[in-house]
């Protein structure tokens, strides 16, 4: 676990270099159902300069495509940042992947970091952004706010 969480966390985007899976099976009714947990890198509007990056994207979008269940995490932190410079396309790509996977069901934004100062301004502003939209506050770092989404995860399978 130690060398997963130096690997795949940081503060630095695409961390995540290609698909991370792990099958969990738990007990469902009187029943078992596995799941498959895929983590994926960041998706940017750009092209990205390095080619490793590029085919982690490139694999994201292919699992997307093939999801039952798909937990979109947003940086809140980011969304709310105080100095008002951002930019204006900051969203778009997030936009877009909710109208491609919020009609299929199981869809839900998990608005991350929420222990970091500015995160409530971006927390509120990812909630007007994405109306209509299951929305979980979350803090990866303290906890705070996963037992939601497991809910979410466990009503859509």
């Amino acid at each position: 676990m130690d060398i997963a969480i130096r690997e795949l966390v940081g503060t630095l985007p695409h961390q995540t270099k290609c698909l991370q899976s792990l099958s969990l099976e738990f007990r469902a009714g009187k029943g078992k159902k596995t799941v498959e947990l895929v983590d994926t890198t960041g998706l940017i509007d750009e092209i990205h300069d390095d080619p490793l990056t590029r085919k982690a994207m490139a694999q994201t979008l292919s699992a997307i495509r093939g999801a039952q269940i798909i937990i979109h995490v947003i940086d809140a932190h980011l969304f709310g940042r105080a100095d008002g410079l951002a930019d204006p396309r900051e969203g778009d790509l997030d936009m877009q992947l909710a109208a491609f996977a919020g009609p299929r069901g199981g869809y839900c934004i998990v608005a991350n970091k929420m222990d970091l100062p500015g995160a409530k301004r971006g927390l509120a502003r990812i909630r007007r952004l994405f109306t209509g939209y299951k929305v979980f506050p979350v803090s990866a770092a303290t906890r705070e706010g996963l037992k939601e989404v497991r809910r979410h995860v466990l009503r859509n399978l």
